[in-house]
């Protein structure tokens, strides 16, 4: 199979590059300060997501529960419940019609 590449009219090659498709916004589930406490199964962390074009963020430490993030500037908690091992908190954006969800292990935090 040979393939072969046509060259573009330079006018027709400035017209393509000048089209823009919109993309949505950015979106980043990254948080900061976050702790995990063994004996009281307590994670805090003290910032999370924020975008002008995210619909909602979301946190849970237990399946099937999710909670709003609290208004920046204070600390957010989660307790997860007992048993079951070491817990996950997970960080939910939702944004451009989509969810983007990241998951932080107790095991991996301080």
């Amino acid at each position: 199979m040979t393939c072969r590449m046509r060259s573009a009219s330079p006018s027709r090659s400035a017209a393509a590059n000048s089209l823009s498709a919109p993309f949505g916004v950015a979106v980043n589930s990254a948080i900061g300060g976050q702790r995990y406490d063994q004996p009281t199964r307590t994670f805090t962390w003290t910032s999370w997501p924020t975008g002008s074009g995210y619909t909602r963020v979301t946190y849970s430490c237990e399946a099937g529960t999710e909670f709003d993030m609290p208004p920046a500037g204070q600390t957010a908690v989660c307790v997860a419940p007992p048993g079951g091992g070491q817990p996950t908190l997970t960080v939910t954006v939702y944004a451009n019609g989509d969810t983007y969800s990241t998951a932080y292990p107790a095991s991996g935090m301080p």
